[in-house]
């Protein structure tokens, strides 16, 4: 993927153009996904586009199920404070790292209810049942007045809505080995996820 020249990265914060100039993600060149987990990683300018969004609407954030864009972050105060939620035990010795399944989805430290303005979530299946346990885990590690973005297909729009008051958003993410199109939902607006995608057009 090369970036177009006539995108807009300035809306996208900093650390975002840099990324999407320089095409390069450190994280995703040395960790294969893993697909006995549905572990799908989106392409580099998209994971820069997300830490740009969390960079710019969170203080502190739960990454669920989104291992790529939280090891993608740079080196900052929300990075030092925030905490990834996954399966895969490969991260087990990563001090932010917190062990999630989502079929024990009310199963999140007390220590950390209610303690992220910001969580970011891509859950590995898109069935009804699967989204709403995501939304009950959603719901214990979101503070009052927390920003949710949450990829899935567009099909779930009504579910998302009714669990979370989640709406679609323009952005569409890129991730070059999954066979099916995602959509971004979130319970705020975007400047950025209000464009479309360049590598998408």
């Amino acid at each position: 993927m090369h970036a177009r020249s006539d995108y807009p990265f300035h809306r996208l914060g900093l650390h975002a153009a840099s990324f999407l100039m320089s095409d390069s993600n450190v994280f995703l060149t040395n960790t294969c996904e893993n697909a006995t987990l549905n572990q799908y990683w989106y392409s580099p300018a998209t994971v820069a586009v997300l830490v740009a969004e969390v960079l710019q609407h969170g203080t502190r954030a739960a990454f669920v199920s989104t291992p790529s864009v939280f090891f993608s972050l740079p080196p900052c105060a929300l990075k030092d404070c925030s905490r990834v939620f996954d399966i895969d035990p490969q991260w087990k010795g990563n001090a932010a790292f917190t062990a999630y399944d989502f079929r024990a989805p009310l199963a999140v430290p007390k220590e950390l209810l209610h303690s992220f303005d910001f969580v970011l979530i891509d859950p590995p299946f898109i069935t009804s049942e699967v989204l709403q346990a995501y939304a009950s885990t959603t719901r214990l590690l979101l503070a009052p007045g927390g920003k949710v973005l949450l990829s899935t297909v567009a099909e779930n729009a009504p579910l998302l809505l009714e669990l979370l008051s989640l709406t679609p958003l323009h952005f569409l993410p890129a991730c070059p080995t999954l066979v099916y199109q995602f959509t971004l939902f979130s319970n705020y607006q975007s400047d950025a996820l209000g464009l479309p995608n360049p590598e998408l057009q």
